[in-house]
């Protein structure tokens, strides 16, 4: 039999297990049951990078407009503009005015023309990938394209605003299978979009470092010391792969000793893009 004091001592981490251990296990809302992204979904959740809504719903396919998506993006990546003044003349006293003013600053949002950003506006799918390839540093308006593209889409043609953008994400394997045969790019995303899309952001493989040797003309071979302690990594970068020296567009053996580069991989860990 226990004692008294052993009684209590049990019957308290009972109701501690409850009140503290039971919510979290609920938490997850129950019509990501089943869903295609439910896995990225309940990543991003546990972390508190993507919320769901007051009744206990996520509604994965319901629309996502640009202020829930400049929230996201700044929790996920850390971006603080605490104290700045608002960037667009719709912003101010929003409740997204911190995180959009952040990621502006950033390079990573962008407004219209009228000087406005639309936070309650549902963002498109173009304008989803464009936001996403600019937190990794691609597909920014200063680089230069030199080399001609095969559209992977059959209705996304190269004097899209967005069409550099869409194709480096394709090429890294950012978006969902069923962007596919077409892009569609005035589509709206959705918040399971954007859930998976940013979980292969935040899972891609990246190696930034140190050219070590002049790439051999015909071996696309680059030798790169990483950041920090880490060890030599030698990379065999396929002719398909995008590569951009000062932001233009080049071939691997343009590529100088001493020069600062990133390796992007895809989901296959194939080296894609080297900028």
């Amino acid at each position: 039999m226990l004692s008294l004091n052993y009684r209590y001592i049990f019957y308290l981490v009972l109701l501690l297990i409850f009140f503290f251990v039971t919510p979290l296990v609920q938490a997850m809302p129950a019509d990501i049951d089943g869903h295609w992204a439910e896995g990225s979904i309940k990543n991003l959740m546990a972390e508190g990078i993507f919320n769901g809504y007051p009744d206990g719903s996520f509604r994965p396919d319901q629309s996502i407009t640009r202020a829930e998506l400049a929230k996201t993006l700044a929790v996920s990546y850390e971006f603080n503009a605490s104290g700045q003044k608002a960037q667009f003349s719709d912003t101010e006293q929003h409740w997204a005015e911190e995180y959009i003013t952040a990621l502006a600053k950033a390079g990573i949002i962008t407004g219209y023309p009228d000087g406005k950003f639309k936070p309650e506006a549902p963002i498109t799918r173009a304008e989803m990938v464009a936001m996403l390839t600019r937190l990794l540093n691609v597909g920014t308006e200063e680089e230069r394209y030199t080399i001609d593209f095969a559209p992977t889409f059959p209705d996304l043609a190269e004097d899209h605003w967005a069409f550099y953008q869409i194709e480096l994400a394709a090429k890294l394997g950012l978006l969902p299978r069923y962007y596919a045969p077409e892009f569609r790019p005035s589509r709206l995303a959705s918040r399971a979009d954007t859930a998976w899309m940013l979980q292969q952001v935040r899972n891609l493989k990246m190696v930034r470092g140190q050219v070590l040797d002049q790439p051999e003309a015909g071996t696309n071979l680059l030798t790169v010391q990483p950041e920090g302690e880490g060890k030599i990594q030698i990379a065999v970068i396929p002719p398909e792969a995008v590569v951009f020296r000062n932001n233009i567009t080049t071939t691997p053996e343009a590529l100088t000793k001493d020069d600062q580069i990133t390796i992007f991989y895809n989901r296959d860990e194939e080296p894609t893009v080297v900028k």
